[in-house]
């Protein structure tokens, strides 16, 4: 079933309900909602993985790699960043940010932390790219690095998050979810509509 299909069961419901709010109801309207509410079931399903340590590895459908990602320096802190290229799902633990690498070398991953996990460096400053792992940490939307990377040799990195499995998703292709999460899904998303009519009205 596609988006545009699903949409369409609402609708249907949302008429057999009341005709004159379905006349109130766009089809455009409709699909922001749904892909919001499927992400949300799937955000808990992740949260319950990762809480009760059923699965330490993030399923494949919501892992999206970032190629290239621009390392910048913040004078204030004088410390290196990067922007995130999208929003990560919000798990336990930052878990959203499954990988980060340099884009020469993704073998090494860096260590994704909490700020107070990272090692305290010897006085004298901040260590160098070659002196061992690199720290990383997740401020806003910023990622911190413990290193002050050679601006010659390393500009970019490459990051693997968890993002949101349907917001970019096409009206017209499949959806892939289970069919029970789907049936779910319907059920909010008519009660979500026939609500907000109500008070419109």
């Amino acid at each position: 079933m596609t988006g545009a299909q699903f949409v369409e069961t609402i609708l249907d419901k949302i008429a057999n309900f009341d005709r004159s709010m379905y006349d109130l109801v766009e089809e455009m309207d409709v699909w922001p909602v749904v892909c919001s509410i499927i992400d949300k079931y799937a955000k808990i399903g992740l949260f319950d993985n990762i809480k009760f340590g059923e699965d330490p590895n993030l399923p494949e459908q919501y892992l999206v790699g970032f190629k290239n990602v621009k390392i910048f320096f913040d004078k204030e802190f004088d410390m290196c960043y990067s922007l995130l290229p999208a929003i990560p799902l919000s798990l336990p633990s930052d878990r959203g940010i499954d990988f980060i690498s340099s884009m020469r070398n993704r073998t090494n991953a860096y260590i994704i932390c909490n700020r107070n996990q990272v090692p305290m460096v010897s006085k004298g400053g901040k260590k160098n790219y070659s002196e061992g792992s690199v720290y990383c940490w997740k401020e806003g939307n910023r990622i911190y690095y413990d290193t002050k990377f050679d601006e010659t040799t390393n500009t970019t990195v490459f990051m693997r998050l968890a993002v949101s499995g349907f917001s970019s998703v096409g009206m017209e292709e499949e959806l892939s979810a289970d069919a029970s999460v789907l049936q779910d899904v319907r059920t909010e998303a008519v009660q979500y509509f026939i609500s907000k009519t109500k008070q419109a009205s």
